[in-house]
């Protein structure tokens, strides 16, 4: 089991590419992952 299992992340970035590559980083290392375009649309996780 991974120590990060269970912490859950909010990505909020503009750059599609750059969300992309943490979003797949994070969740190898066992990270709950939501991702967001803007902080507008934060509230609601994936967009």
């Amino acid at each position: 089991m991974k120590a990060a299992q269970g912490v859950r992340l909010l990505l909020v970035d503009d750059e599609p590419h750059i969300l992309q590559f943490l979003e797949l980083g994070l969740l190898n290392e066992g990270f709950e992952v939501r991702t967001a375009p803007d902080g507008d649309h934060s509230h609601l996780g994936r967009c």
